[in-house]
């Protein structure tokens, strides 16, 4: 995983260049005509340009790695979208200072949209990557949170408790987000299943269903988890 921090960095970084080589192919003037383009100061389109998105580029492996290195991957990723969705929402606004032709009402009004939709992009990355809850609520176990699901305990055919994951085939219909799994999976030598997990902790629980459902899950306190296995295997 420590190459995301590169490709957060480096994306920006690429980009930066591009348009400091050839500035008339930034969104923002590449549909314009030859006259349109004679009133944007392009040279200091370039030096912004590279400036910030270089910028947000250290930002990001700055971000990134000292977070990663303290054990805190899901918000290093979480930051640096954050980041480079900020660099672009900047540059954006600074570009509009260069472009001297009319229309910078219609352009605000672009640039405000993008912004509210940058900020719930970035409420729904949050959103995903939090853990789910879990916990024996009556005689059922109820997962909360993104995919949840109610796992009544009569309906538990066979529990275990192990130290490892199956090795992750597909993600038919979920959430991964760097060690967070969430949601319907394909698993080797198991199929379609359902996870919760955190691959950064150990152990798992490994449900099988009356329907024939696999579950898998876990939390990030060893001993919470274990407890809840015993309740699985007690009712």
């Amino acid at each position: 995983m420590t190459y995301f921090g590169l490709i957060f960095a480096l994306i920006p970084v690429l980009a930066g260049l591009i348009i400091f080589r050839w500035p008339h192919l930034c969104t923002s003037f590449s549909t314009m005509t030859p006259e349109e383009l004679a009133n944007v100061d392009l040279k200091a389109v370039s030096r912004d340009s590279i400036v910030i998105l270089g910028g947000t580029g250290a930002a990001c492996a700055i971000l990134y790695y000292s977070l990663y290195y303290t054990g805190h991957y899901t918000i290093a990723i979480e930051l640096c979208v954050i980041a480079l969705l900020a660099g672009c929402i900047v540059l954006a606004a600074v570009l509009r200072k260069h472009d001297r032709n009319p229309g910078r009402k219609k352009g605000a009004v672009a640039l405000a949209v993008t912004a509210v939709f940058a900020v719930a992009i970035c409420i729904m990355l949050f959103s995903w990557s939090r853990p789910v809850k879990i916990h024996v609520e009556g005689d059922s176990l109820e997962i909360d949170g993104a995919y949840g699901m109610t796992v009544p305990l009569q309906d538990i055919r066979q529990a275990k408790l192990t130290d490892t994951l199956p090795e992750i085939e597909m993600r038919t219909n979920g959430i991964g987000l760097g060690y967070i799994q969430t949601g319907h999976f394909r698993l080797k030598d198991i199929g379609a299943c359902r996870l919760y997990v955190n691959m950064k902790f150990s152990p798992y629980v490994q449900l099988t269903l009356a329907d024939g459902q696999t579950v898998i899950f876990n939390t990030s306190d060893s001993e919470l988890t274990e407890h809840l296995y015993e309740t699985c295997i007690s009712f």
